[in-house]
């Protein structure tokens, strides 16, 4: 009786250790875990290239895109004080990084590569630009209230819309410099009394730093 109780004892032993090893060697044998995102680490900067608070960075797929109307944004963040910023969660891909502030104009599209290291040292620097002033004559009809479209000829950055004053006058500023097509829309445009869906337009070309006029009616 004793030697069965041994013999058993000593089977239930193997029997433990081997399942021991078997649970050690399938852990070790489990496929590690592979790396899949990466973050960027960068800079924004002011067009005289000193580094610059308030900003905000999208990282998006397409450059031409409007970074506030993105329909496809993979990461933002916010820059601090000393205008340094950092995302993370990207995957291993190209992309475009664009900062805004309200006191400039958008930087142009800054190209990364993710890649397991992630992407450290990216400086962003926001653009001058320049600005769009001008008038609606009477003879276009009511010239207060007035909606006026900049459509950009480069993708969808530049776009931007405004309202005539009482006076007839409209204004956009900080404009990214590059050409465009600028529209005054029919009176009461985008409501039930709109007269249609398109109105007058002018090619432009907007320089850094200078203002271009529109005089709708008058040339």
């Amino acid at each position: 009786m004793l030697l069965y109780t041994d013999q058993a004892r000593r089977i239930a032993v193997a029997v433990t250790v081997l399942v021991a090893v078997s649970v050690v060697v399938y852990i070790l044998l489990l496929p590690r875990h592979t790396q899949t995102e990466a973050g960027v680490i960068g800079v924004v900067v002011r067009p005289d290239g000193a580094p610059i608070g308030g900003a905000t960075v999208f990282v998006l797929y397409n450059p031409y895109e409007d970074a506030r109307r993105a329909t496809s944004v993979a990461a933002r963040a916010a820059t601090y004080a000393e205008g340094t910023f950092a995302t993370s969660g990207l995957q291993f891909r190209e992309y475009y990084l664009v900062a805004i502030h309200p006191d400039y104009c958008d930087s142009e599209g800054v190209e990364v590569w993710v890649t397991a290291q992630g992407v450290n040292g990216v400086r962003v620097a926001l653009l001058e630009g320049g600005q769009v002033t001008g008038t609606v004559d009477p003879s276009q009809g009511p010239v207060a209230n007035r909606v006026v479209s900049l459509m950009s000829h480069q993708g969808g950055r530049g776009w931007a819309r405004t309202k005539t004053d009482s006076g007839g006058r409209f204004q956009f500023d900080k404009v990214i410099a590059q050409d465009y097509t600028i529209e005054l829309k029919p009176p009461g445009w985008g409501t039930s009394q709109s007269s249609g869906h398109y109105g007058p337009r002018r090619q432009i070309q907007v320089h850094v730093g200078r203002t271009t006029t529109v005089n709708f009616g008058r040339d």
